[in-house]
C-alpha cells in the first residue's frame, strides 16, 4: 500500500483490508457504490478531494482467497477542530456485514488522532440503514433539513469525540 500502513478489519465471514484510497480510485468507487441519480456527482467530489481537506479510506479485497475488489470507501473534510463525514458508501453486495461500521470506525479513529473533536454527518430520513449504522456508532442528531434529498428530510448527526466530551462535560475550554 505505497509504504503505508496496512489495516485488517473483519467484514462478514472474512477480513479486509483497510486503507488510503487514491484520488482516481475514489471517484471511480463513488461512481459505482452510489445509487444511480443519488449522492455526490463526479465533478463535486473531484472538487472536494482537490481542496486538500479531504481525506478517504476503503475497504479493499478481503483476505478470503477471494480476488480483491473494492467494498466501500469514506471521505469526509476537515477544517479543525472539526470534521464532515461527505460520503459513506458499500458495495450493494456487502451491507449489513460490518463494512461501513469498519469504515466509519477506522474513519473517526484517524480523524481523532488529526486533533478532530466534532465530526458530521448527514443522512435522508428515509435511510433507516444509515441511520442505525451512525445511531450505533454514537452519533446524535444535531439538525433537520427539510426536503434536502429529493423530497425526503435529511438529518445532520453530530458526535464529539472522546476528549471533547471530556471538556464539554467538565466544564473546561478546550486547549488551543
Amino acid at each position: 500500500m505505497n509504504g503505508r500502513r496496512e489495516l485488517w478489519c473483519p467484514v462478514g465471514r472474512g477480513t479486509a483490508r483497510l486503507g488510503p484510497i487514491s484520488r482516481g480510485r475514489l471517484l471511480a468507487a463513488a461512481a459505482a457504490l452510489q445509487p444511480a441519480g443519488l449522492g455526490w456527482s463526479a465533478g463535486a467530489l473531484d472538487t472536494a478531494l482537490l481542496s486538500g481537506r479531504t481525506t478517504g479510506l476503503a475497504v479493499i479485497g478481503l483476505r478470503t482467497g477471494a480476488p480483491a475488489a473494492l467494498l466501500g470507501c469514506i471521505f469526509w473534510r476537515t477544517v479543525l477542530p472539526e470534521a464532515e463525514v461527505l460520503l459513506l458508501a458499500v458495495g450493494h453486495t456487502h451491507r449489513r456485514r460490518g463494512t461501513g461500521a469498519a469504515l466509519l470506525g477506522a474513519a473517526v479513529r484517524v480523524m481523532a488522532a488529526r486533533g478532530v473533536r466534532t465530526v458530521t454527518l448527514e443522512a435522508a430520513c428515509s435511510n433507516r440503514p444509515a441511520l442505525a449504522l451512525y445511531r450505533k456508532a454514537g452519533f446524535e442528531q444535531a439538525g433537520r433539513r427539510p426536503r434536502y434529498y429529493r423530497g425526503h428530510d435529511g438529518l445532520v448527526l453530530r458526535k464529539l469525540l472522546p476528549e471533547s466530551r471530556r471538556r464539554i462535560l467538565s466544564g473546561r475550554p478546550e486547549k488551543r
